[in-house]
């Protein structure tokens, strides 16, 4: 389950309006998601517990299958965080990539 806020604003000449909505979503993966979250969060503390580590997330955006991406938080940090993070987890290639904060201007 998971939890968080989208916060609207909408203008109209010089007059904005700002909303906020509250969420609480679940998802249903497919059964060959489902089996890798299992596997993501079975190693998700102990990922994160390698200095620099932001984060482990699923990518599936790829025709090579499901991975487990290991996110750091500065790209120089890239190389180092890879040599400790084996090459697969419990079948599962996994990738090191910089983390990217997702945030919009207007």
């Amino acid at each position: 389950m998971s939890h968080g806020s989208i916060h609207v604003i909408v203008k109209s000449g010089s007059v904005s309006t700002t909303t906020d909505f509250k969420f609480l979503g679940t998802s249903h993966y497919p059964p060959e998601l489902q089996a890798a979250e299992e596997v993501r969060q079975r190693h998700e503390a102990e990922l994160t517990k390698i200095p620099h580590v932001a984060g482990v997330e699923l990518d599936n955006d790829n025709q090579d299958g499901i991975k487990i991406n290991v996110t750091v938080t500065d790209e120089d940090e890239i190389e180092d965080v890879r040599r400790q993070v084996p090459p697969k987890i419990e079948g599962y290639d996994t990738e090191v990539t910089q983390h990217v904060d997702h945030a919009y201007a207007l």
